[in-house]
């Protein structure tokens, strides 16, 4: 039986990113709620996605930009914010776009399928 996905209490999934937006530019604007222990936009071949993460050193101070952003503008840009979700593990095949495994943070909206970011073993 596989366990429920769990929620990243301090880091943030960022959805529709400027493809021109660094990691340190997005660092800069969220350090306003509180100190940043890692902001990583994904990227695919030294493009970015148009997605990535922003991890808080505390939960309070990802919990306080979720609840004053929901959606704002950033670089031109209507962002959208949620709680990361950390998935379960499952075998990964020979395309790693496949279904996320355990380490990886991906969101899951109602009208998509979950969206894969980093793996555990991949990450940085």
């Amino acid at each position: 039986m596989e366990k429920e996905p769990k929620e990243v209490q301090n880091q943030i999934f960022v959805r529709n990113l400027n493809y021109q937006t660094t990691d340190q530019e997005l660092t800069d604007f969220f350090q306003e709620f509180g100190p940043i222990k890692q902001c990583m936009i994904i990227r695919e071949n030294g493009a970015s996605r148009g997605f990535g993460f922003v991890k808080f050193a505390l939960e309070e101070d990802a919990r306080a930009a979720l609840e004053s952003k929901q959606s704002f503008k950033f670089q031109g840009r209507e962002l959208k914010l949620y709680t990361a979700v950390k998935e379960n593990k499952r075998k990964r095949g020979h395309d790693d776009m496949q279904e996320p495994i355990e380490g990886d943070v991906v969101i899951k909206t109602e009208t998509s399928k979950p969206l894969p970011a980093t793996s555990g073993a991949n990450a940085k």
